[in-house]
């Protein structure tokens, strides 16, 4: 063989070849003897291929590097599992059969809810047409009461307007009944002697009085009631006249003689009793005459008289008479 060139000796240093591609066939296979000291067996054959393919031919050492170069960059994929049979198949044939047991259990658990949603929605469907029913008698029924309470309210006006009426009414029943009283008066303070007679007593007041009693219609004691004081009061004696003129008189001329007493009719002086003759008045009279009175009392109003069967009051000096025919007419302040 010739004598090594020195590329073939910078080849054998590196301890391999290089690529057969770059030289032509005779010389690449003394170059690739002086590399490797034998016969590579690189045929002319081999070395054609090579050349039609564009491919580089390289030996087995470097063969062997380059492949253990590409495993350590390479990932390892997962080597995959051995599995062994028996115990273990059967342990994976009871856990299937458990899922699909389980699996089977969570169809039936999901039918079943299936139907319970369905009578849910079924009975809230029920509860909606109920809801909607009483909705509507509900609806009814405020109708109804909405008309009830009108008519309450048409029926307390209309009651309100009767009992005003009513009201009025029996004031003026009252205003009648005192009308009738007109003619008659009440002498008070005279003291009760057994025996006694009210008209003879009756003409001495009149006679002390200088007014002609003569032309009366009745004249009696009134019965003894219920006293609050003691020793009690005397009841008063009731004298009715054929005109109205005479009690006027009599009344007009007691107000005149103030310390008209029981003196000025002959008795002792020692039993002396201050007399006083009034109006009569009706029950109900006399009870507005009573409240005017405590009014009076309490510095509500000044003035409290009666007239012709009529309570008035006045509240103050210069201030107009008001005629009390009901307890609203006469002021609480």
């Amino acid at each position: 063989m010739a004598e090594k060139s020195p590329w073939m000796w910078a080849s054998l240093e590196r301890g391999c070849s290089y690529a057969a591609r770059k030289h032509n066939q005779s010389y690449l296979l003394i170059t690739l003897y002086a590399a490797t000291g034998q016969c590579v067996g690189f045929t002319p054959a081999d070395w054609s291929t090579l050349k039609d393919l564009n491919k580089a031919w390289f030996c087995n050492a470097c063969n062997k590097e380059m492949r253990v170069a590409r495993t350590d960059s390479t990932p390892a994929s997962p080597a995959p599992t051995k599995i062994t049979s028996g115990g273990e198949m059967s342990a994976l044939n009871e856990v299937l059969k458990a899922i699909q047991n389980n699996t089977s259990a969570l169809n039936n658990f999901i039918e079943s809810q299936k139907v319970q949603n369905a009578d849910i929605l079924k009975s809230l469907d029920d509860c909606h047409t109920s809801i909607q029913e009483n909705t509507t008698t509900v609806n009814v029924l405020q109708a109804k009461v909405d008309s009830l309470i009108a008519q309450v309210d048409v029926l307390t006006s209309e009651k309100k307007a009767l009992e005003g009426k009513v009201s009025e009414l029996l004031v003026t029943v009252e205003v009648l009944k005192q009308a009738s009283r007109s003619k008659t008066v009440e002498i008070h303070n005279v003291p009760l002697v057994q025996g006694e007679n009210a008209n003879d007593l009756l003409n001495k007041i009149g006679t002390a009085l200088d007014v002609n009693v003569g032309e009366v219609d009745f004249v009696y004691r009134a019965k003894p009631g219920p006293s609050i004081v003691d020793p009690p009061r005397p009841p008063p004696i009731i004298a009715t006249f054929l005109r109205q003129c005479t009690r006027d008189d009599l009344i007009t001329r007691r107000k005149v003689k103030r310390d008209f007493s029981t003196r000025h009719i002959g008795w002792a002086t020692q039993e002396n009793h201050i007399i006083y003759i009034n109006e009569s008045l009706t029950p109900y009279f006399k009870k507005l005459y009573g409240a005017a009175r405590a009014a009076k009392k309490s510095n509500i109003v000044k003035y409290v008289w009666v007239k012709n069967g009529r309570v008035l009051i006045r509240k103050a000096d210069g201030a107009p008479v008001i005629v009390v025919h009901k307890l609203d007419d006469i002021p609480s302040q």
